[in-house]
């Protein structure tokens, strides 16, 4: 089964679920607990598409730039064009296809193979086209789509912390490695001016300690910071092997040396 491609700048729920034969495009936005079951036809999201809470995608599907596909919709094996609003609890069937600039309405049913034309507002089940929008209805589309776009840069940058902290949080984190093995460093001085004898398995079981302190404040603020449990585990592990290596370094070289006998 094909894995998914994402691009970098799209928004993720760490609670959506995105697997097999998946594409989307930049800027989008997928939230918590979508589900995007590519393993039997693919699926593409276009730019500035976001796939809102609880919503189903299956089958091949192909969805345009600027959709809106509100909470618990149904997409299944259908077309959706650009600058779309599918409503809540509206369903698409196979083999329907949507054109630019509609509005699906919510609770809405679009049966297996109908067609709706560019501009229509579609109400009822099963759905009926009941008014042609023009160019103001066409602004109020992509505006919702804005609205996601930016509400999904503020996860993006901060996750529930808000920007500014969650830049911090990275950047301390950045930062947390080589400082940890400074601190192995001056921890090794100290032990030289105190004159106080370690074994290397009282130094190991130093730096596993200090290496799993480390690790958890790592995690916290990987997770603080909205990152992946991905990058979350290999920051932790790295942080961890940093710190016992910091430990020994210092044991290795501020190791006091045995006095001579006269």
């Amino acid at each position: 089964m094909k894995k998914p491609i994402i691009h970098k700048s799209t928004f993720v729920s760490k609670n959506a679920s995105i697997i097999g034969d998946v594409e989307i495009k930049a800027n989008s936005s997928v939230w918590p607990f979508a589900s995007i079951r590519g393993d039997t036809g693919k699926i593409r999201i276009g730019r500035y598409t976001n796939i809102q809470d609880n919503v189903s995608i299956h089958e091949k599907v192909s969805i345009g730039d600027f959709v809106s596909v509100g909470h618990n919709a149904v997409v299944h094996g259908c077309e959706i064009g650009s600058n779309v609003i599918i409503g809540i609890h509206a369903t698409v069937m196979d083999n329907a296809k949507i054109g630019k600039n509609c509005i699906i309405g919510a609770k809405a049913l679009i049966t297996e193979g109908k067609e709706i034309p560019d501009n229509s507002l579609v109400l009822g089940v099963p759905g009926k086209i009941v008014k042609t929008l023009d160019e103001e209805w066409h602004k109020k589309i992509r505006e919702n789509a804005d609205i996601y776009y930016e509400l999904s840069r503020k996860y993006i940058k901060g996750g529930l912390w808000g920007g500014a902290i969650g830049t911090v949080f990275v950047l301390l984190s950045g930062l947390l490695p080589p400082i940890l093995i400074l601190i192995g460093g001056f921890f090794g001085v100290f032990i030289v001016r105190k004159e106080i004898k370690l074994t290397y398995l009282e130094g190991l079981k130093i730096g596993l300690i200090s290496g799993a302190v480390a690790s958890l404040y790592t995690l916290i603020l990987y997770y603080r910071a909205g990152y992946t449990i991905y990058l979350i585990t290999i920051n932790a592990i790295t942080v961890f092997l940093f710190m016992i290596a910091g430990t020994f370094m210092a044991l290795m070289i501020y190791r006091p040396k045995a006095k001579k006998m006269h």
